[in-house]
């Protein structure tokens, strides 16, 4: 009871955030969510937002993530939301995690995966730097890198729905490189999908449950998830620094700046999960 009080008393402060001049207070999972977030509502309800990107735990302490955002989900309203990355809730089939409870989610695993667009990633490549996206496609390579992660990744939901995840989760996310060779580059990071296709099937090869294992039967008609686009859905901050590191190695020469002036240039027009989450804002907003 002590708790739901002080998550009461700090709920109440936010909604009162409006009387200074914001549209509403929005409690972010960290402060580095704010350039999305910020992005989309100005699209949607242009004006100025109380990010919050933190808040006090029942100690006293500044405590930040996603579990701490939900504390306030009894609280919340058109004045005061949250606004989280999906990370695997949505694929799973969360409850309560819908613009009805007034919280907002990215679809993708996080905000990170809406600037690994390919189509538009490759487009601004071309702009900045004509020459290095003449050798290097980057919807050829996320393609590429989707066919290889895409079982093991729906291997990984199995899990997690049957809570037999365990250390597998953990294990994936750390086979996801955040950096590559030149010699894997080649050909449109041929190498690279070839080594990552390796390592994690021997993952997969080593968990019990892999025999009994059948794609197939994965219940994803709800979801954009396929083989072509599992980038958007796997750990999006692993995929984020990956294309980083790339698009830096490519412009090195160029003077152009990959993830300022390319890689967050932009958010891609018209792809389904953002319209998702706009409408969802518009729900909670207006």
């Amino acid at each position: 009871m002590v708790e739901r009080d002080f998550i009461a008393e700090q709920a109440i402060d936010f909604q009162n955030r409006h009387y200074f001049g914001y549209i509403a207070a929005i409690h972010l999972e960290d402060a580095e969510d704010v350039r999305f977030w910020d992005t989309v509502l100005q699209k949607v309800n242009p004006g100025r937002y109380d990010y919050i990107s933190y808040s006090k735990s029942k100690s006293g302490n500044d405590t930040r993530g996603c579990e701490q955002c939900l504390q306030y989900r009894d609280y919340l309203n058109s004045k005061f939301f949250i606004c989280l990355d999906s990370d695997l809730r949505h694929l799973l089939k969360q409850p309560g995690m819908s613009a009805a409870d007034h919280i907002a989610q990215t679809y993708t695993y996080s905000w990170e995966n809406h600037y690994c667009f390919a189509d538009r990633l490759q487009k601004a490549f071309a702009q900045k730097c004509l020459s290095a996206s003449e050798r290097f496609d980057f919807r050829v390579f996320l393609k590429g890198y989707s066919n290889v992660v895409y079982i093991p990744f729906l291997f990984l939901l199995y899990l997690k729905s049957k809570g037999l995840a365990e250390n597998f989760e953990y294990q994936f996310n750390i086979l996801l490189p955040k950096q590559a060779s030149v010699r894997q580059l080649e050909n449109n990071g041929e190498a690279f999908c070839c080594d990552l296709s390796q390592k994690l099937m021997q993952l997969c090869q080593n968990h019990p449950l892999w025999s009994s294992f059948d794609p197939d039967a994965m219940p994803l008609e709800h979801s954009r998830l396929t083989v072509d686009n599992a980038y958007l859905y796997v750990r999006g901050h692993n995929v984020f620094d990956l294309i980083s590191y790339i698009g830096e190695f490519l412009c090195y020469y160029s003077g152009v700046s990959f993830k300022s002036e390319i890689l967050l240039s932009v958010l891609q027009e018209g792809c389904e999960d953002l319209d998702r989450v706009i409408d969802d804002l518009k729900m909670i907003l207006l």
